[in-house]
């Protein structure tokens, strides 16, 4: 079978070999199932929950990665049903992974622009630099340290320091590194200002002081700290500055019948985001929904067929019934949504903003 260049050796890749070889909708659904929930699931939130415990990182943006890698994985093996002559997934934990950590490195870089260039500056000086070495493993994290140390099993961090520490110092070292970089830095360089030293000075001293390989984004943390690179500050949102209109995640009404699918296919992958938002986010967002007009732009997901008004009440958190008699108010606006959540007008903007900034985020991930 072209889907699996090797034999399956894991739970994952024999539920993914039987994902391709459904011969029924039913089959391949139950083994999608169990790949994402026992697999995929576990992988991608420990990728995310190690890169994402910076102190500007939310809890909010962390499950925005989650989905987002999901929804990615979900895409790619939709693909490769449809087509056994795509790229077969030979390790699919991996593939996970990586996935997992291509997000987490594109939200840093966003999120820390001064550190993301700092990581660029090591990346260069650990490719270029006598004994150093910069490698990816399988799964997409990039590691560095001591040229030789690629062979070196992460688990049990065997090899030999140059302070001749077991693999459980090195365990507590790299800990210190990642909590206490000032201090693990002057114990790397004694009698020397590590703020002082270049990478020259103090990037080999620090491996030693490790004595096993460390992961990039921990090296580029602790520098960051030990040399004083700051982050500007974004300026706060005004009240009413709400991110992405409303009317940019809409797919403006074609003429002809080619734009009118490609519409409904855009409105039909939205409203799927739009279920991955929390329930207030959705309200807040669908609630006050206005095409270019002012108008209601919910009626456009039950024109297009996209969803029923039934379908947007469960979405809104609101019974059939009652949503039902506010479908001729709609939208509404933000004081009377702010009582259907029962919270205040200024949260009511903050929740929509929320959810906007990160629908726009998604669709441009998934390719719209």
């Amino acid at each position: 079978m072209p889907f699996i260049r090797q034999q399956t050796t894991t739970d994952a890749d024999a539920l993914l070999a039987a994902y391709a070889a459904a011969e029924t909708d039913a089959e391949a659904d139950a083994a999608l199932s169990r790949l994402f929930e026992d697999h995929a699931a576990p992988v991608v939130a420990r990728v995310v929950r190690r890169k994402l415990r910076g102190p500007g990182a939310q809890a909010s943006d962390a499950e925005d990665l989650r989905g987002q890698v999901m929804l990615q994985l979900l895409t790619r093996l939709a693909e490769l049903r449809a087509d056994p002559q795509a790229r077969p997934i030979q390790n699919f934990a991996g593939y996970a992974a990586a996935a997992a950590y291509r997000a987490c490195a594109d939200y840093l870089r966003a999120l820390y622009p001064q550190r993301h260039s700092l990581r660029n500056k090591l990346r260069y000086f650990l490719s270029h630099q006598a004994g150093l070495a910069l490698w990816e493993t399988a799964e997409g994290e990039w590691l560095c340290g001591r040229r030789g140390w690629q062979e070196m099993p992460r688990g049990s961090d065997r090899g030999d320091g140059a302070d001749g520490s077991n693999g459980d110092s090195r365990g507590r070292r790299r800990q210190e590194l990642r909590e206490d970089p000032r201090r693990a830095a002057e114990s790397a360089l004694p009698g020397a200002d590590p703020q002082a030293a270049g990478m020259e000075g103090l990037l080999p001293a620090l491996f030693d002081y490790v004595g096993a390989p460390v992961e990039l984004d921990d090296l580029v943390a602790a520098l960051a700290e030990v040399w004083g690179v700051r982050e500007q500050q974004a300026e706060p949102a005004r009240e009413d500055d709400e991110g992405p209109a409303a009317v940019e995640l809409l797919a403006a009404p074609q003429p002809d019948l080619a734009d009118e699918l490609s519409q409904r296919l855009y409105l039909a992958r939205l409203w799927q985001e739009l279920l991955e938002l929390p329930v207030r986010q959705r309200a807040a967002l669908l609630l006050n929904l206005r095409d270019a007009q002012g108008a209601s732009a919910v009626e456009l997901f039950v024109i297009t067929g996209v969803a029923s008004p039934q379908d947007i009440a469960g979405a809104v958190g609101l019974g059939a019934e009652e949503f039902a008699a506010l479908w001729n108010g709609l939208p509404l606006e933000d004081r009377a949504i702010a009582e259907l959540l029962g919270a205040t007008r200024q949260q009511v903007i903050n929740l929509r903003k929320s959810a906007r900034e990160r629908l726009a985020r998604r669709m441009r991930a998934g390719g719209f």
